[in-house]
């Protein structure tokens, strides 16, 4: 008879984990972000000497923004490193010297620099700007902003000429429901080069200025797109029914980077395992020969080499370098550095998630990822659905230890990629517009039937669990189906609609009008869609986990829904953490504490 195991919490999760690496100009050295309980560190990897270096004690990387973004940039000279703090940006010398304030503007970040100076992106309260810096014998100028009326503008990329061609795009909209492409002159006119229907992101210039790149969701599915430095004759580069790019919540992502004038390294989407694709100009691709995960951050140091940071089901995020040959065949792969998670004998017998596809009610199909230990006996299983956030999010094959620590218990664990995800084309995920409630729980309660017909797993023992809106759609599927789920676990979940308009912040701030509809014009679809307005309904038993300074979804959804429950509940609030849980105490405190209500209320069905 098979014993469970129970994966011990530290190992796996405290330490560090490294991510975001970036070539210096002169290709000598390799900078990225080193993150433990103690803040972000800055450390340098030179090349020729094969080993890193500390350049900041912890000192506090950050935007200043709620999710984020890009937070560093080397210098032309290779010889320094501005990175944003709180959202002032500061200098700091790769040589050792103590980082000296450059720009004090409020949520400054995402910096640049090339031959005209510095340039980056800062956060308002109702809209964003770019903002400019020249060099001078002192440094870098007062800086001068760039006013648009766009809420948002993303990613920019700057000519020799002084042209700049970013993302940008307007409430209500959220950048894949409708952005565009838009140059701005040295002049500081502003010409949109589409026209707001479709997603676009991430304009990149090829290393000789000659080209621009960029992610264009026109067919249906994100893809790859060409165009000549203006912006003008764009093409499709690599058209495909595989999505190139993630949602873009934060600026700086790179899914892909120009390997040379000629070549494009970028990332493909299939089922949520990510791979790495070379494209020349005419679009004829080579998929390269790496191992199954998720590869993201690329950054290319223009002479064959790319960096990246790579993770899959058993391994942590690491920084790595590949050289890729003219025949797109890797000469060269080594490891910079491994997050700190320790790998052990129990890192063996981890396990592999199945593509899981199954029918939903209205004779279509959506899509999960499933981790079953096969030592446990096939019937009678319990089974944990687990909801990614977003909504517009996906559950990918990278390094996560929920579902190992539950399955490695016994439990079929199911990461669904419930209708509205990314990663299955624009009609896969526009279905959710103003939908929000439906189609997420609808596929829920249609992965449970399937798994309980098919896959052995006891009708009786099945829990809902997820964070954001993975949280909502626990706490919705809770109060509007009640008895379905043997328990649920919210974990900062949204519970009153109307609040979360209000309260949340600046990104997110219109949301709602895509998924759920317009205030005032539609406040029903506020009340009848929040779980608070349900709450009497939610009478199975429910754990709910937040923390204290979430800016997204303020603790004040998880007290009134925990107050409004009428069956078994149980709450824990977090000091000193925000959207998403990551010091180590609170992870040792937060998977036994589910595990015990788990254990309880849904596979020895405690009754109270």
């Amino acid at each position: 008879m098979h014993i469970k195991t129970k994966l011990p919490i530290a190992p796996y999760i405290s330490g560090t984990t490294v991510g975001n690496p970036q070539f210096s100009p002169d290709g000598k050295y390799v900078a990225y972000l080193r993150s433990s309980d103690n803040g972000k560190d800055l450390v340098i990897y030179n090349r020729d000497q094969g080993s890193g270096r500390d350049l900041l004690s912890y000192h506090k990387i950050s935007t200043g923004t709620a999710y984020g973004g890009e937070e560093f940039c080397w210098s032309k000279d290779s010889q320094s490193i501005v990175f944003s703090s709180s959202g002032s940006l500061f200098e700091i010398e790769i040589g050792g010297s103590e980082p000296r304030e450059i720009v004090s503007l409020d949520k400054s970040f995402h910096p640049q620099i090339d031959d005209i100076g510095l340039y980056f992106v800062i956060e308002h309260k109702t809209r964003m700007s770019l903002a400019t810096s020249s060099m001078n014998s002192d440094g870098y100028g007062w800086p001068t902003q760039i006013l648009t009326n766009y809420s948002f503008i993303y990613d920019p990329a700057r000519h020799p000429d002084g042209t700049i061609i970013a993302h940008a795009w307007d409430f209500p909209h959220m950048s894949w429901d409708g952005s565009k492409l838009v140059r701005i002159d040295s002049d500081g006119s502003i010409t949109e080069l589409t026209d707001g229907s479709d997603w676009i992101a991430q304009p990149r210039y090829s290393p000789d200025y000659k080209h621009l790149a960029f992610l264009n969701e026109e067919s249906g599915w994100i893809n790859l797109w060409v165009a000549d430095a203006s912006g003008e004759n764009r093409r499709m580069l690599v058209a495909e029914s595989h999505e190139h790019s993630y949602s873009t919540w934060v600026t700086g992502m790179r899914n892909y980077a120009w390997l040379s004038n000629e070549r494009i390294v970028f990332t493909r989407n299939t089922d949520g395992t990510i791979e790495l694709v070379v494209s020349d100009l005419s679009g004829t691709t080579t998929v390269l020969d790496l191992p199954g995960g998720v590869y993201e951050k690329l950054h290319s140091d223009g002479a064959g080499w790319i960096t990246f940071q790579y993770s899959s089901y058993r391994d942590p995020y690491r920084i790595q370098m590949i050289r890729i040959g003219d025949d797109n065949q890797i000469l060269d792969n080594k490891t910079i550095e491994q997050s700190g998670v320790i790998i052990d004998s129990f890192a063996e017998d981890f396990i592999a998630p199945d593509v899981y596809h199954f029918p939903t009610r209205d004779g279509n199909e959506a899509h999960a990822l499933v981790y079953s230990d096969p030592s446990f006996d096939s019937q009678d299983r319990p089974l944990l659905i687990s909801v990614h956030g977003g909504p517009t999010g996906m559950s990918t094959n990278k390094f996560n230890f929920q579902p190992q620590y539950f399955a490695k218990q016994g439990w079929i664990v199911a990461l669904i990629n419930y209708r509205g995800s990314i990663g299955y084309g624009r009609d896969y995920r526009n279905i959710l517009r103003g939908r929000w409630g439906d189609y997420d729980v609808w596929d829920c309660l249609d992965l449970k039937a399937d798994m309980v017909k098919n896959q052995g797993v006891n009708a009786s023992k099945v829990a809902i669990m997820g964070g954001s809106a993975g949280g909502y759609t626990t706490l919705y599927a809770l109060a509007k189906y009640p008895g379905e789920f043997a328990a649920g676990v919210n974990l900062f979940g949204v519970a009153d609609l109307f609040l979360l308009a209000e309260e949340t912040h600046y990104l997110e701030s219109h949301y709602l009008d895509m998924i759920i509809g317009k205030l005032p014009e539609d406040a029903k679809n506020y009340y009848t869609r929040s779980p608070i307005n349900f709450a009497d309904n939610i009478t199975d038993p429910l754990l709910t986990l937040q923390g204290e300074d979430d800016p997204v979804v303020p603790k004040n959804q998880s007290e009134l829904i925990h107050e409004s429950a009428k069956g078994v509940k149980e709450m824990k609030i977090y000091p000193n953490e925000g959207h998403g849980f990551r010091l180590l105490k609170t992870l040792e405190d937060m998977y036994p504490r589910i595990d015990r209500f788990l254990q309880k209320h849904v596979v020895y069905r405690v009754v109270e």
